[in-house]
């Protein structure tokens, strides 16, 4: 089968929703498919994937998760490039990353007079998305506009691929898809990652102390991922602690390096900066517990818990659905949005080293069993083979997957 997939983001820069669709193209490709994916034009190139990116805006250098006023201008240029390349590729499938990228692979098929199914993959709701980032104003006119062009985006849609149980549900209750229309595709891992790898010198090298318990957080350094409540959380620890070291896997760096140095932690935290994502395992490989202090309600998926799971390491987690749909019972729960508690569950685990074992080996197990791309593809792989036709059967209504997504 042939895909065009278009990705309306600085593919690829080392994070989550760019390592979903990196894996989901590994993983097609393994299978048979041929993938070819448009861009923007910033981001690096990884091996064996075929590119192809828009000219670039000399004023735009965000490589960084969040919503901008120049991406409409971006997207424009996207879609004159998806029009261009499927004349070239003749896809079998449009395959739509995140909304604007279904908005893209949607006008371009209509451009070139193509009824080409498209396939709309969703890790959670526009508008929900901008309020998180403070970009629009819940009940505002902005806000009823992205929420109307929101419903208009997944109408245009053939299918869905959803990353989380709570998206699935979304497009249910809330914009009236129906289960059939819906494949659960939560984010998983390579294979190959559950091979945890250790390097003991990285640790001198990154000037851990010797002996000292270690922490790690990977991912945006942004207040929307609640990474304001683990810095809270982690000068709790250090007013009465002193065995305790923190990593911070991630970017953008500057505000919340300065939060860390203005509480007189500066010591006790270390800060890699961007890190390339195969580097991930060796660094996890360090840690006793992994922590997401990510708050949101919302739909949007956490692919680093499958990775801390993956990883053999205990989880500790707000309690949210999203992060309950990952971990189940594998996980310790802190009071959503209490840094307070977050820091109280992080030293029980970190205090309690059989409990934490008993952890780390049941949600490794977990991730193995539910989260791998390798058993993951073959589900959508079955719903592309649907709407190009080559499965003529029709979809089950009872799609299991979704009939049991519940937060």
């Amino acid at each position: 089968m042939k895909i065009l997939m278009v990705a309306p983001t600085p593919f690829f820069a080392h994070r989550g929703c760019h390592i979903r669709i990196l894996s989901e193209i590994r993983a097609l490709a393994m299978r048979g498919h041929e993938v070819c994916l448009v861009t923007y034009n910033l981001g690096e190139d990884p091996e064996d994937i075929d590119i192809h990116r828009i000219p670039g805006v000399p004023w735009y250098r965000k490589l960084e998760a969040g919503p901008s006023w120049t991406k409409p201008i971006l997207d424009l240029m996207l879609i004159a490039l998806c029009v261009k390349t499927a004349r070239r590729f003749q896809p079998d499938v449009f395959y739509g990353h995140l909304h604007e990228g279904t908005f893209v692979a949607h006008i371009a098929r209509r451009l070139l007079g193509w009824d080409t199914p498209l396939l709309f993959d969703v890790q959670d709701s526009l508008t929900a998305e901008l309020r998180s980032h403070s970009f629009i104003r819940e009940g505002g006119l902005l806000d009823r506009f992205f929420n109307r062009l929101e419903r208009w985006i997944c109408d245009r849609a053939d299918h869905f691929a959803c990353s989380s149980k709570a998206t699935a549900r979304l497009l249910v209750d809330v914009f009236g898809k129906s289960p059939a229309d819906i494949t659960l595709l939560e984010d998983g891992v390579d294979d190959s990652f559950f091979s945890r790898s250790s390097r003991p010198e990285l640790r001198q090298s990154l000037g851990i102390p010797d002996g000292s318990k270690l922490v790690v957080y990977s991912g945006a350094l942004l207040e929307v991922k609640g990474v304001n409540f683990l810095v809270d959380a982690i000068d709790t620890i250090t007013n009465f602690r002193d065995d305790i070291h923190f990593l911070l896997i991630g970017y953008p760096l500057e505000k919340v390096r300065r939060r860390i140095l203005d509480q007189g932690n500066g010591s006790r935290v270390t800060f890699t900066g961007k890190l390339p994502f195969q580097e991930l395992p060796q660094y996890l490989s360090l840690a006793d517990v992994a922590v997401d202090p990510k708050i949101d309600l919302a739909s949007e998926s956490s692919a680093k818990v499958v990775f801390y799971m993956a990883a053999g390491l205990p989880v500790v987690g707000f309690d949210t659905p999203v992060t309950r749909s990952y971990l189940g019972d594998t996980g310790v729960y802190a009071a959503r949005g209490s840094s307070i508690d977050l820091a109280d569950k992080i030293l029980a685990v970190l205090d309690a080293p059989e409990w934490a074992s008993s952890l780390a080996k049941n949600a490794r197990k977990r991730a193995s069993e539910y989260f791998s791309w390798e058993g993951n593809i073959e589900i959508l792989e079955d719903e592309l083979d649907k709407l190009t036709g080559e499965w003529p059967q029709p979809i089950d209504s009872s799609h299991e997957l979704v009939r049991d997504a519940q937060p």
